[in-house]
């Protein structure tokens, strides 16, 4: 279940140049305007309080997704993915993970209604952390969930939304054109020709 696509380009150039990993890699060569406004808002000191109400909504989606608890996770959806979660419950595949520890850590808001909260999650007996990056939406009824981010090693980061359909990665490849089939196919039995009854 691999998408690309998410609020918009600023979110994946925010996460590939600040992340919320505390490793951070450079900006990539595409790097607009939109990335540096981006980045000034994310800057801008974070109210304890939204930085509670987005940590609390990540760490109860996060334990029920991880634990299979699929219709938990459906009520901290945002309305547009859970729209999308009524008509193909899909949506929401649980991750197959033991949970030995989860941790919410750094919250960083992408714009007023925009969040990104790190997850750092730990599986029984392994020393090794899975970081994931919960994105959330700001709503009436509070921070919801929108999608999830995680680092593919120094790939760009593989955004997971739940508000829209899967795009394709890469555009659906052509036959390949072999040389001499677009002439007539060769005969390889007698040609047809008037019918004789005999």
């Amino acid at each position: 279940m691999r998408y690309y696509s998410f609020f918009a380009v600023p979110v994946v150039v925010l996460l590939v140049s600040a992340g919320c990993s505390p490793s951070g890699t450079a900006p990539t060569a595409g790097a607009t305007a939109t990335q540096s406004s981006a980045t000034a808002d994310a800057e801008q000191p974070l109210d304890p309080a939204t930085a509670r109400a987005i940590g609390a909504s990540t760490d109860a989606f996060m334990r029920a997704i991880l634990s299979g608890d699929s219709e938990s996770a459906a009520r901290l959806l945002t309305t547009k993915a859970a729209r999308r979660y009524a008509a193909d419950h899909g949506v929401l595949t649980p991750m197959g993970m033991q949970v030995e520890r989860l941790n919410v850590g750094e919250v960083r808001l992408l714009s007023e209604s925009e969040a990104a909260a790190q997850c750092l999650v730990q599986e029984p007996g392994v020393t090794a952390t899975h970081e994931l990056c919960c994105l959330l939406k700001l709503e009436a009824s509070g921070w919801r969930v929108c999608g999830i981010a995680s680092e593919a090693g120094a790939e760009t980061p593989v955004v997971i939304s739940f508000e829209d359909e899967p795009v394709p990665t890469t555009p659906p490849t052509q036959f390949v054109e072999q040389p001499g089939l677009g002439a007539e196919a060769p005969r390889t039995a007698a040609a047809p020709g008037t019918a004789e009854i005999r």
